[in-house]
């Protein structure tokens, strides 16, 4: 029998609750189960002296090293992965002082913050190139965000119809799912469009996030909103996998790129992925290969009437290659390439 492989890293989360449906329990739980799966020991125990690599897994505990502040470990953040969770968010919206415009960038603190950790680890080139334009110059390592198959397959399943009862609708019911930022204004107002024009369809808009205070403007618009539109927050698991696997799609349309694993997560369950340009890395949403992506919003309406007639291009196929591609298994192997490729490079120096 092959020994196993150990890698001496620790995958540092402050998430309580492994099972939660938010995006860095669901991150922490893929790299686990990617290593596990490739037959790699990690360590559980943060005080552990054999730890080499500490591998923090949202931003919020980035800017405090706690224990491992003064200690000699290779430190390492996934970043841009888990934008829709609060405590992962580290593009915020700021006004340009000369256009008066809107704009997404990471706080000046924040960069210093992430050039203070050895390596940074990003869920695609874009995203790389995207935080290299923000002054990033710690070394960045590129790992896709990977799916469990396992979770989107619900065929012949008891899951599979939990959707309409915990949204009281009628099996055949048909929706939209709208992963939205929770402090999108403009995302908002557009999801009122939607509903106003395609009101034969629901749309459900989620969030693990409406209760903050940051979400106090959508949840304003939202307030005397119509009855096609639900509102999604702190979804079980469960329910919302069914959600997915009984849609009609997923709807992105958010001012910066987001939700990613929920788009592997829509691939994997063959959905097609209508998203504005802005609101996904073109390199894992790619346009006229696995998703519909539209530089404004009038030719996402077009889009989702040609989804309706049944004209829209089907790329459920290539959307399901892409999520083989990237299933946890396959991540992981690359995932401990990389460690080992740093556990190599601090040797030499």
């Amino acid at each position: 029998m092959q020994n196993q492989l150990k890698i001496d890293v620790f995958l540092f989360s402050k998430e309580g609750n492994y099972f939660a449906n938010v995006e860095e329990a669901k991150l922490r739980r893929n790299l686990k189960n990617a290593l596990e799966l490739n037959d790699v020991k990690y360590i559980n125990n943060p005080i552990d002296d054999n730890i080499k690599i500490v591998h923090f897994l949202n931003y919020e505990d980035y800017n405090s090293f706690n224990y491992f502040r003064n200690k000699k470990f290779i430190k390492v953040a996934s970043v841009l992965s888990t934008e829709g969770d609060k405590k992962g968010r580290i593009l915020h919206r700021t006004k340009n002082k000369e256009s008066k415009q809107f704009e997404y960038h990471i706080l000046k603190r924040d960069v210093d913050i992430l050039n203070g950790f050895d390596y940074i680890i990003a869920p695609s080139n874009n995203a790389k190139l995207l935080l290299e334009s923000e002054g990033i110059t710690t070394k960045i390592e590129i790992l896709n965000p990977s799916v469990k198959l396992s979770k989107t397959n619900l065929e012949n399943t008891e899951i599979a119809n939990i959707a309409y009862i915990y949204f009281h609708l009628e099996e055949g019911s048909k929706f939209f799912l709208v992963p939205l930022d929770y402090t999108d204004e403009e995302a908002a107002l557009k999801v009122l469009q939607l509903a106003s024009v395609f009101k034969n369809y629901r749309f459900i808009v989620y969030s693990q996030e409406l209760s903050l205070k940051e979400a106090k403007g959508v949840k304003k618009i939202f307030k005397k909103h119509p009855g096609n539109i639900i509102l999604a927050s702190n979804l079980e698991e469960d329910i919302y996998y069914s959600t997915l696997y009984r849609s009609a799609g997923v709807i992105l349309l958010n001012e910066t790129p987001l939700f990613l694993l929920e788009i592997m997560e829509a691939f994997a369950c063959k959905k097609p992925v209508l998203a504005l340009k802005n609101s996904v890395f073109e390199d894992v949403a790619i346009d006229k290969i696995n998703s519909h992506v539209y530089n404004d919003f009038a030719p996402l309406i077009k889009g989702i009437n040609e989804l309706i007639s049944g004209e829209m291009t089907d790329l459920s196929e290539k959307e399901y290659e892409f999520a083989i591609n990237n299933r946890i298994q396959v991540v992981g192997e690359k995932l401990v390439k990389i460690y080992e490729s740093m556990l190599k490079e601090k040797k030499s120096l």
